[in-house]
């Protein structure tokens, strides 16, 4: 099943940091970053095939620049939310919500970048019935986001340069 995303937040601004290679993105109102303290739960258990299960980079809308997609945690409470963050040619980065759930801990997902390539999905698996026109397999042509609900579903977040968007495809239920 393909969503179309729209924008979250028009443009961000960044600060690129140089000690660990990542773009200091602001978090999103109500949400906060992930920090060494929040490793613990699911995060500790599956660290060997995520080592940093809250943000990942690659060329997600293929236009030669450094994306990065991060999971943030609520502030109050249960919650979580996924963004990615598209780099701009000023320098900045214009942010997109993906997905988020604001009942469940943070720690019951991961995200990790996925390469192009050919991949079945759900309904080519025929784990579902299938509407049509859902994918039976994902072409990736660009490096996309992989979004784990630990022991459970998981998904590919990737950019659709025809609708100039975000879609979402099912890999496992």
């Amino acid at each position: 099943m393909d969503l179309r995303l729209t924008p979250a937040i028009a443009v961000m601004s960044v600060a690129l940091t140089v000690s660990t290679g990542w773009a200091q993105v602001a978090a999103p109102r109500g949400y906060r970053m992930p920090t060494d303290a929040d490793i613990a739960g699911a995060w500790q258990i599956h660290r060997a095939e995520f080592p940093t299960p809250y943000v990942v980079k690659g060329d997600f809308d293929h236009d030669g620049r450094t994306d990065e997609a991060w999971l943030f945690t609520a502030v109050k409470g249960l919650g979580w939310a996924l963004f990615a963050f598209l780099a701009q040619a000023n320098g900045r980065h214009h942010a997109w919500q993906l997905a988020g759930d604001p009942g469940s801990r943070l720690q019951m997902y991961g995200i990790r970048d996925v390469p192009p390539g050919c991949y079945d999905t759900t309904c080519g698996r025929g784990y579902l019935e299938c509407p049509h026109p859902e994918l039976k397999s994902l072409t990736l042509t660009a490096p996309a986001v992989e979004l784990v609900q630990f022991d459970k579903a998981r998904s590919i977040f990737w950019w659709d340069a025809k609708s100039r968007a975000f879609k979402r495809t099912w890999i496992t239920d």
